[in-house]
């Protein structure tokens, strides 16, 4: 009979298992390892258990997904749209201030007139020097132009504004130079600014 207090096998044997006296020693149990049952036929988790459920969305989340994207889209493009006539139609003004600045400072500086002439159907304006046709700059507004723009009113007389070799414009209006006022709009879809200028160049820009 196998004493059991010899053990005849060290402890790292391993899961051997010996048969005698109709009972099993299991050594790797009294070494202290637990035995590791593998269970090959368990069935599958019944359903409604969250192991069964995977990742994923629904038709309706997909749905709600889209159509918020969508608002989105339309919010940020109509946000863009406005700011880009803004730009546009301010832009337009803030280079007109300073073509007339320029045409001034032309005039006083050369000894001749020197005019601002507008083309309105067409959108654009040039300031040249009168009595020798020296072009100084061309400015063209609209699509694919210089500046993009829809459309320029001039509330003044005439299509020009000609500064004299004083610096001093004619703008048909009564009163000193500095009080006549000119006044040109400067328009991009909904949105225009308003330039005001006097005889004298000094000139404001307003968002009608």
């Amino acid at each position: 009979m196998l004493d059991a207090s010899t053990d005849p096998f060290p402890a790292t044997a391993g899961p051997l298992v010996l048969w005698a006296s109709g009972f099993t020693w299991d050594l790797t149990r009294r070494a202290g390892f637990p035995r590791q049952e593998h269970d090959t036929d368990s069935p599958d988790p019944p359903r409604g258990d969250p192991r069964r459920q995977t990742a994923g969305f629904s038709l309706l989340e997909l749905t709600i997904v889209l159509v918020i994207s969508a608002i989105t889209m339309t919010l940020a493009m109509v946000a863009f749209t406005g700011y880009f006539e803004r730009s546009s139609a301010k832009s337009a003004a803030q280079v007109f201030v300073r073509d007339l600045a320029l045409a001034r400072s032309t005039a006083v500086r050369i000894q001749q007139p020197v005019s601002v002439r507008f083309y309105e159907s067409s959108l654009w304006y040039s300031v040249q020097a009168v009595e020798t046709g020296t072009e100084i700059v061309r400015r063209r507004f609209g699509l694919n132009a210089d500046i993009d723009l829809s459309g320029i009113d001039l509330q003044f007389r005439g299509d020009s504004v000609v500064f004299n070799p004083r610096g001093i414009a004619d703008l048909g209006r009564t009163g000193p130079p500095k009080t006549a006022l000119g006044v040109a709009v400067f328009s991009f879809g909904a949105i225009s600014y308003e330039v005001s200028f006097n005889s004298m160049g000094a000139s404001r820009v307003e968002e009608n």
